[in-house]
């Protein structure tokens, strides 16, 4: 059965390639490297088809999961936009942010994801001043910079991250409500989150 959903799956990722290229000249794939093969078929098969297709470039999407491959749910490692604020603060205060590790820290992925639409361009990290006062980010670099170096504590930057996901979370909650097709996918939603910690449990 793994196999056969696996053809299907490459069956299906190709016909949504197909989709995309039939009112474009030019067509952007972004994956992870777990997809890349089969953005690689679904490229040959365009071309057999006599698709005029420009260009086809892959890009590394980058992953927002809160903690490693391998570790935890897929409902409890990313955040949904259906979560609500005691399930932000759980997430948050289990992912993965070692101090000083740069190289693996979910928390500065999600930042960067975030700060072309924070108030100002700016990522604010509220400190007492006896902890060195608030710090202001508008460059992604030096805000990794910071972490390595360890003149920004995890304890500093989760909190200050849940505060900006919250704030960003709050027009998208609205406009679910609004809306009553998304109220019907939300609850759909929270009934696969429910069914998904039963199976943890």
């Amino acid at each position: 059965l793994d196999g056969a959903s696996q053809v299907v799956a490459a069956i299906m990722h190709v016909a949504d390639v197909l989709a995309l290229t039939a009112g474009s000249s030019s067509l952007v794939l972004c994956c992870g490297t777990q997809h890349r093969n089969l953005h690689a078929l679904a490229a040959e098969h365009v071309k057999r088809c006599g698709l005029e297709v420009d260009e086809i470039r892959f890009t590394q999407a980058q992953s927002l999961r809160l903690r490693a491959e391998g570790e935890g749910t897929e409902v409890d490692t990313q955040i949904l936009v259906t979560d609500k604020e005691m399930d932000v603060n759980r997430k948050m205060k289990k992912a993965f942010c070692e101090p000083g590790n740069a190289d693996f820290c979910p928390p500065l992925s999600w930042v960067e994801a975030l700060l072309p639409n924070c108030p100002d361009g700016e990522f604010v990290v509220n400190r007492k001043p006896e902890n060195g006062g608030e710090l202001r980010y508008s460059d992604p670099a030096a805000l990794r910079q910071d972490f390595t170096s360890e003149a920004l504590h995890p304890g500093d930057l989760k909190p200050a991250l849940k505060d900006t996901l919250l704030a960003a979370m709050s027009s998208m909650r609205d406009g679910i409500k609004a809306s009553n097709d998304l109220k019907k996918a939300q609850k759909k939603l929270d009934a696969y989150v429910k069914s998904q910690q039963k199976k943890k449990k």
